[in-house]
């Protein structure tokens, strides 16, 4: 039984009147810039440039209150204004026909059946899991342990300009954040993060998007190019990570490929405003993780060689380079300011050296000289292959990634864009393999390693447009044969990641649904019937997710946080201490409250920046003290080792339990 709506309808109705400003604002923001700066876009190229534009006015709209230090729902509603206002104020560019992409030949007709099939069951499946999920807390140990949390210290202070780190030896607070910024846009209305789930979920589909339009510019058929996004969007951890939990995956994804895409049509078009275009969506995916890093860092490097080895200028080449990194810098590199103010390393905890010479210190990193193991470390250990490494593939990868990657490597025979988006997906493979955490956990037990195959995405993304392309160019045959395959793939990944979620009534319904969305979307709606509609339609469906969730939250999880929620909800300091198993929910964001309203730190010190755990009772109750907690949670360990040593200490302080369960213990002054 539920414990009664989250939010009031008062207090949900005030939060979406700041909510509908900011978010239409910078979808105004977003459909001027695109009329003014790329007036020849149509289709769903203008779109996919919308989606960028859009994601940059919101991210800003939020940036700069919490620049200035001045966060609240009303310096977000006037920089939402100052945003539209300077959008309206860029001057307008001629409209110019852009060159006619070369159109390949078209599918056969098995495949645009298995095509039809594959979008209808991936869309459905989604959307059948989305219904189900929304409103449902979260539990995924990134939103909990720190995305999440981030935002509600944001919300608090009201400022960027803090480190805010919940798990001792991680160094999660020195991430780049813009994904983070997209939940706060979420928050920051209700204090509230009950709408945070559904974040993720336009982005997945702006990447599965990106990735059919990217295979389209190259020459893909369209039938090639829905199947082979379809594939992709059923591979179980990209639905992890728009599915379950606040992740800033799906944003990462999505602007990276609408910013290959962009890419890609220069070639054809030679459009400064497609340059433009790229570096944006490129420095918005930078902005969210940081192993866009090196995926985007291929993409140009293969993107410049190409057009060099093409023939164009090097001077040319270089110019166009610049004006694409510089704009990947404005739109991502704010992060890389924050950490150099914060801790004197724009890349912490990275330690950065020339030539012998150390250019950005950084302390020790315990957790990953313990845990951050690279694939590349076990390439011949073939016993934890078998064991960890081909299980975990098995279980978040499926048969799906197998048949994209395989139809890519068929694209590296022929010259051309495919070829580059080929040799693309090789070196974003190459550099999975050799990313810290790609084999998460202890020397010869990567426990971690399904979850870490999201680093792996990006190249299966430039797989999925080269298979596309390569399917397109097969004889009759073979792409009969190819596009079965792929659906076999998509079931699979189905199967493994919806099963038993999904069943077979709401898999229809959730097909129908999605006949009729498409539907909709063919239809010329006029601009202020289509804000209406869109408006009336996002009010009834966050109002659902209000009514379904719970005001007891993460209470039911565990009874430490159900105590938590029943008594201390707001207006308390709480304090953090050990380590807690990752076999249950994790503490960090619930004891915030349900509107967020406890302010909650970690019991132990920042030694070069880098968080730590007190080893000795002295320092450990002086800063109990210092901290002035109300309540303490502490970690039982990993696995839960009965009464933690934090425990005797808090006691001595002068804390007693109030309730405790296997993995947490809650002290109370």
């Amino acid at each position: 039984m539920g414990g009664g709506p989250l939010l009031s309808l008062g207090d949900f109705l005030e939060g979406a009147v700041f909510f509908a400003l900011a978010v239409g604002c910078a979808a105004k923001a977003g459909a001027v810039l695109v009329r003014r700066l790329s007036p020849e876009l149509e289709g769903l190229e203008r779109a996919l440039a919308w989606a960028l534009w859009f994601t940059a006015a919101l991210i800003a709209e939020h940036l700069l209150p919490m620049a200035l230090g001045v966060l609240t729902r009303g310096t977000v509603a006037l920089a939402s204004l100052l945003v539209l206002a300077a959008a309206f104020a860029l001057p307008a560019r001629e409209r110019a026909a852009p060159p006619p992409r070369v159109a390949g030949p078209r599918g056969a007709r098995v495949v645009r059946v298995c095509a039809a099939l594959a979008g209808l069951l991936a869309g459905g499946a989604a959307l059948a899991v989305l219904v189900k999920v929304a409103g449902v807390p979260t539990r995924s140990l990134d939103a909990l342990n720190f995305q999440l949390p981030v935002v509600a210290r944001w919300i608090q202070t009201g400022t960027v300009w803090r480190l805010d780190q919940y798990t001792p030896d991680y160094s999660n607070a020195t991430y780049p954040q813009n994904g983070n910024v997209l939940l706060l846009a979420a928050t920051l209305p209700w204090h509230s993060a009950f709408l945070t789930r559904l974040v993720a979920v336009p982005y997945a589909f702006i990447a599965c998007a990106g990735a059919y339009a990217c295979a389209r510019e190259i020459g893909a058929a369209r039938a090639w190019a829905l199947i082979t996004a379809a594939t992709f969007g059923a591979i179980p951890v990209f639905d992890k990570v728009a599915l379950d939990g606040a992740q800033t995956d799906a944003p990462m994804l999505a602007c990276l490929a609408a910013g290959a895409l962009f890419l890609l049509r220069h070639r054809r078009t030679g459009a400064r405003s497609d340059l433009v275009l790229a570096g944006v969506g490129l420095g918005l995916s930078f902005g969210c993780k940081w192993y866009a890093l090196p995926a985007i860092a291929v993409v140009l490097a293969l993107w410049g060689g190409a057009r060099f080895v093409a023939g164009t200028r090097l001077a040319t080449v270089l110019r166009d380079g610049a004006l694409v990194a510089g704009l990947v810098l404005v739109a991502g590199g704010f992060w890389l300011v924050r950490n150099w103010v914060q801790t004197g390393n724009p890349l912490f905890p990275q330690k950065v050296t020339l030539l012998g010479i150390t250019v950005f210190d950084a302390p020790r990193d315990t957790l990953r000289e313990l845990g951050g193991f690279t694939l590349a470390h076990y390439a011949g250990d073939t016993a934890v292959w078998r064991a960890y490494l081909r299980p975990a593939f098995s279980a978040y990868l499926s048969v799906a990634a197998l048949v994209l990657a395989a139809g890519g490597l068929l694209a590296l025979r022929r010259r051309g864009p495919a070829r580059v988006v080929a040799l693309a997906m090789a070196g974003l493979a190459l550099v999975y393999v050799v990313t810290p955490y790609s084999a998460f956990g202890p020397d010869g037990h990567p426990l971690l390693a399904g979850v870490s195959t999201r680093y792996g995405l990006p190249a299966l993304l430039a797989a999925t447009v080269a298979a596309a392309w390569a399917g397109t160019r097969l004889p009759r045959p073979a792409q009969a044969a190819f596009a079965v395959l792929l659906l076999v793939g998509l079931f699979d990944g189905m199967h493994k990641e919806y099963n038993p979620t999904v069943s077979g009534a709401a898999l229809l319904a959730g097909a129908v649904g999605v006949v009729a969305l498409a539907w909709a979307a063919r239809r010329r709606w006029p601009a202020p019937a289509l804000c209406a509609v869109v408006a009336v339609g996002a009010l009834v469906g966050a109002n659902a997710v209000r009514t379904r969730a719970d005001h007891r939250g993460y209470g039911a999880m565990d009874p430490t946080l159900a105590w938590v929620g029943a008594h201390a909800s707001s207006g308390h300091r709480i304090g953090l201490a050990g380590t807690w198993s990752n076999d249950g929910v994790s503490p960090v964001l619930p004891v915030f409250g349900t509107r967020l309203g406890n302010d909650v730190d970690y019991v132990g010190r920042f030694v070069g920046h880098m968080l730590r755990q007190e080893a000795g009772e002295a320092p450990f109750r002086a800063h109990l003290r210092a901290g002035r907690y109300d309540l303490l949670i502490v970690g039982r360990g990993d696995p839960p080792k009965g009464t933690a040593r934090e425990e005797a200490w808090a006691r001595a302080e002068g804390f007693r339990e109030v309730s405790a369960s296997q993995r947490l213990a809650l002290l109370a002054r």
